[in-house]
């Protein structure tokens, strides 16, 4: 059995108890992919790490694979995205459905480095820009495709002035204003996508 520690950024997705004391951490990890792990003790009121593992934090994580699941070793906090994002409702509510979707995707599907970086860019242009709810809404319409396309979901683009949208730049400043005049033909889209694949 090996007991290498990795050591990678993770997005925590969410977290349930474990036992009397430990927690089942869900991450989404820049080398490692989707990972369930046990977080020994962490809900003791002692612990030093149970700070860093709250849903929607990044936190740079320390992983040994066990026999049957991967435990955390440690864990160091880097951003909480509810406190950077606590004077924006909207945009908080936007990084939760973000999550769920990610939680209703994901399955173990091993690395996916595209996938965390996508993620990321989009969470940090969130956390940068200032959209109106009409600009937010189509902002989520594009990043929802990026995500289906990365896990293979690929949306059935047969309008070819949508397909941009899946395969552009999230920082490009003009990609939200033009997918403006779009946003109901992205949905269904999505809605298309997110049926086809039965989870």
């Amino acid at each position: 059995m090996s007991h290498i520690i990795h050591h990678t950024d993770a997005l925590v997705l969410g977290a349930y108890p474990s036992g009397e004391s430990n927690r089942m951490v869900l991450l989404l990890t820049k080398e490692l992919g989707y990972i369930p792990a046990v977080a020994t003790g962490v809900r003791k009121e002692t612990s030093k790490l149970r700070f860093s593992l709250q849903p929607y934090m990044y936190s740079r994580v320390a992983l040994v694979q066990g026999r049957e699941v991967w435990r955390l070793t440690g864990a160091h906090a880097q951003k909480n995205l509810h406190r950077v994002l606590e004077d924006k409702d909207a945009e908080r509510e936007f990084v939760m459905r973000l999550v769920a979707l990610l939680r209703r995707l994901l399955h173990g599907e091993g690395r996916n480095e595209t996938l965390y970086e996508l993620v990321h860019d989009a969470l940090k242009r969130l956390e940068n820009s200032e959209f109106s709810d009409e600009e937010l809404e189509a902002f989520e319409c594009i990043v929802v495709l990026h995500v289906l396309s990365a896990l293979g979901y690929e949306p059935q683009l047969e309008d070819h002035e949508l397909v941009p949208f899946m395969i552009e730049d999230l920082f490009d400043e003009s990609l939200v204003e033009r997918a403006l005049p779009h946003r109901r033909s992205l949905i269904s889209h999505i809605n298309t996508s997110l049926a086809a694949s039965q989870l």
